[in-house]
Order: C-alpha cells, then structure tokens, then sequence
C-alpha cells in the first residue's frame, strides 16, 4: 500500500510538471458528501442503510488544452459513511429499544476528469465526467451512548477485520457532475461543482452479500495559475 501511494503521488507530480504553465492551474478542493449504500443478500434480502454525511478533500490539477475543454486530474482523501438502526435488547431477549449507529470507511482516491464547457451564453458553466479509483484503507464505527452501555462497545470500534476478502479494498467509480468556475486575477480560478460518484465494482460480492454504493457530493475549491 505505501508503494502504491508513493507511486500515484510521483505520477501526479510528474503530470502536472511537464503541462504548458500558462494554461495549467493547481490548487485545493473541499466538498461535503452524502453517500447512499445498496446492501442485499441472499438471505434477508435489502439491509436498510441510511445515507451518511461526510467529507472530501483533493487537491486538483487543471490542463485547458482547449477553448472549451479541460483535463483534470486529483489526489484526494474520500471518506463515505453510513447509518444503520439498530434494534438492542438484554440478556433475556427483551426489546430494550433502537439506537443508530453510524460506520465510517476512508478511502485514498485518484481521479481522472474531462471538463466541457458547450453553452456560449453561460461560459462558466461546464459538465464533468471521468473516473475515480480508491484504495480503502480503514473503518470504523462510532458507536452511540446507548450502543456503549448495552453492548460494551468502545466509542470507536475497528472495522479493520471485515475490509479483508470478500470486501474489496479497491474501488472504483463514473464520476459524472456540473461545475461553476469564475476566473479572478491573474487567471486564478474559484468553482463550486455539484458531483456524482457511482460505484462500478462491488464492496462485497460473495454470492450472499451485494454491496454498492452512491455518493452525492457538493464541492468548492480554488485553482492558482501556474
């Protein structure tokens, strides 16, 4: 794993480097996203998740190659949650009520973007689509008060022992969204981009379990001219 991030950052770097300067930006992107999960099985068919909030980080390298169209690439830290409820009961089986907990998985992502922008009355309007690849490196689950109390659970409980096969660490996505992008002096950029991420592969896929997801994603960043 740390070979492989050496390797995406020397790539990354090395992109950006040999781009004609007057027409490649560089800078830092936050966005706030909102995940939906798709877990069936075999045997209780749909587990219902709601979706979770979360956030991502990237910092994104833009090439205008032409008037209308742009290449962007990015390094960034995704990380997807979820929400589950979860029904508690005691020693003697008894219902003692329900209690949400919330997982967490961090995700160390590459993303490769082409940017269009065919309206002429709104030139700083533009769509995206591209693709994305992660690798999954950790998880966790907050659990509440409640779940603490009853199950003995830590605040925080690894989930590090269920990213193991079936579970798929690497993971890739069709990114598709719309952007916004105003260019300010000296040809620095400010953008805000409404993005969707679909999942391609499959989180779990044994044969019992097929898990997917979706993330919804509000994105804002700034780009410096080179």
């Amino acid at each position: 794993m740390k070979h492989q991030k050496v390797l995406l950052t020397f790539l990354f770097i090395s992109s950006a480097m040999i781009l004609p300067a007057q027409k490649t930006t560089v800078g830092f992107s936050a966005a706030a996203n909102l995940t939906f999960w798709t877990w069936k099985t075999t045997v209780f068919g749909s587990i219902p998740f709601d979706p979770g909030i979360n956030y991502r980080l990237a910092v994104p390298v833009r090439y205008q190659f032409l008037p209308k169209v742009a290449l962007q690439g990015e390094l960034a830290v995704n990380r997807r949650s979820s929400r589950s409820t979860l029904t508690l009961t005691d020693g003697n089986g008894n219902d003692i009520g329900e209690t949400i907990g919330t997982q967490t998985y961090r995700n160390f992502e590459g993303s490769l973007l082409a940017l269009f922008q065919p309206l002429n009355k709104w030139k700083n309007l533009y769509f995206l689509g591209g693709t994305s690849v992660g690798y999954v490196d950790k998880g966790w689950l907050l659990a509440t008060k409640k779940q603490q109390e009853v199950l003995g659970l830590d605040r925080r409980v690894d989930l590090s022992e269920i990213l193991n096969p079936p579970f798929q660490r690497v993971q890739w996505t069709l990114d598709t969204g719309v952007g916004y992008s105003q260019t300010l002096k000296n040809s620095n950029r400010l953008f805000v981009e409404i993005r969707n991420q679909w999942n391609i592969n499959d989180y779990i896929e044994n044969g019992l379990v097929k898990a997917r997801f979706s993330t919804l994603m509000l994105n804002m960043g700034y780009l410096v001219g080179l």
